[in-house]
């Protein structure tokens, strides 16, 4: 390395980007069979139960044979990222976590190694069968690369026990106005005895995260538009994100994140928020994660930006597309 003219510390650099190469391109790719017509790969275990009933009459109907593949979902996205691009061996079909399509999507549209399921949606009339409104998250400057899995609605899961015994009432919180009012009073409304030093209204990640783009959503705004375009300075945009910043920070916040896995879990059991964003999926971790609340908890629909507007939105989604790879397209 003496002699590398632009000194130790660069040829360090480029042999440490000479071995990532070589690894990355020498990682096993996703496995498929020849022994199948069709590979699918997800990264959601339910989803994965869901399907094999589903397969199973699948290959009865059409006489082949689908293999199903359930791979971490970063596995699933870095793996799949890197084979694309060097032609090696894909399944015919993958489920994408919704907020991943841009990492295959970029560049030419030419280049894109995923199948354009434009004509074949407008051909089967999906567009009149699936919510129209969750095409444009699995699409590309016009053109739709994956097909909707799910929707995903979102309702305020609450801590009912605590709320009565603080006197909150749910029902009067019909907007997000009304709500962080209540927020800013919880400070010093603990009963007698409360081990909890400090109660949060809600469950908001400081960093926005997808809280925050569900808000947006709710809102009828967005960070982008269809085309991918930057739209931060739209009213709406701009509005949602200065009230998130008022709500996670100051003096008097009402909301702080409560994370996931355990730590989620935790601060559920404590109480250390009282509402929190409720998906759909959600509700079954509820039920596995923290069994002890069975009958302590209770929903209602998201507050409204204004009296009488929307009251939920929607968090998170998979899509289907399938890798210009796939052997049976039309299978």
């Amino acid at each position: 390395m003496t002699g590398f003219p632009l000194g130790k510390a660069a040829a360090a650099m480029l042999l440490v980007m000479i071995i990532s190469g070589v690894a990355i391109l020498s990682a096993p790719a996703i496995k498929t069979s020849e022994h199948y017509d069709l590979v699918m790969a997800t990264f959601a275990p339910e989803h994965a139960a869901a399907y094999r009933p589903a397969i199973a009459k699948f290959e009865r109907d059409n006489n082949c044979r689908v293999q199903l593949q359930v791979v971490d979902q970063k596995a699933l996205q870095d793996r799949l990222q890197s084979s694309l691009q060097v032609g090696a061996d894909v399944p015919d079909m993958v489920e994408l976590l919704y907020g991943t399509l841009g990492l295959f999507t970029s560049g030419p549209l030419a280049d894109v190694k995923l199948t354009d399921l434009t004509p074949r949606i407008a051909q089967d009339n999906l567009m009149d069968r699936v919510v129209a409104n969750r095409f444009p998250r699995w699409s590309s400057r016009g053109r739709i690369y994956g097909l909707p899995h799910d929707v995903h609605p979102v309702m305020l899961a609450y801590r009912r026990d605590l709320c009565d015994q603080l006197g909150i009432d749910p029902t009067q919180l019909t907007t997000w106005e009304k709500f962080a009012e209540v927020g800013r009073q919880l400070k010093g409304r603990h009963q007698a005895g409360d081990a909890v030093a400090q109660r949060y209204m809600l469950d908001l990640a400081y960093d926005g995260g997808d809280t925050l783009k569900l808000l947006l959503i709710q809102h009828g705004g967005g960070l982008f538009d269809e085309h991918g375009n930057v739209s931060f300075d739209s009213s709406v945009a701009a509005d949602t994100v200065s009230w998130y910043i008022r709500q996670t920070r100051g003096d008097h916040p009402i909301g702080y994140g409560c994370g996931s896995g355990q730590g989620f879990s935790k601060a559920l059991l404590d109480g250390l928020c009282l509402f929190y964003f409720c998906p759909d999926w959600r509700t079954k971790q509820f039920i596995t994660d923290v069994p002890s609340l069975a009958g302590k908890m209770a929903l209602m629909p998201m507050p409204a930006w204004e009296e009488g507007g929307i009251r939920t939105s929607t968090w998170g989604g998979t899509g289907l597309a399938i890798t210009k790879q796939c052997r049976r397209p039309d299978l």
